[in-house]
């Protein structure tokens, strides 16, 4: 089932998460799935995500995984990481998560 998860705090995810994440700052655990859409201030990605990414802070550290396209202010990409798809630059990536409407 694909949930909509909405917040204006950290959020870590450990297990597996299908939908769409919107926060300030999101972690994508090592050993942790994600499968949908992140919107955040800030992304760090140690485990293996599936979607589209937008964040102003994008990290994916060397164990994380990435399948999707990511619209970002500045991308940081450890050695051993893998990422396919599109990266784009874009100073204004996100509205900030406070501002989401809910629906």
């Amino acid at each position: 089932m694909s949930r909509k998860i909405v917040g204006r705090g950290a959020l870590t995810i450990f297990g597996r998460v299908e939908g769409e994440i919107h926060a300030s700052h999101v972690v994508i655990a090592a050993g942790a799935h994600m499968v949908g859409d992140v919107v955040a201030e800030e992304l760090t990605v140690g485990g293996n995500l599936k979607g589209t990414v937008r964040a102003n802070r994008v990290k994916i550290n060397g164990t994380g995984v990435v399948e999707g396209d990511i619209f970002h202010r500045t991308l940081a990409i450890e050695e051993n990481a893998r990422f396919e798809g599109a990266s784009r630059r874009n100073e204004n990536a996100i509205e900030t998560p406070a501002r989401v409407q809910i629906n």
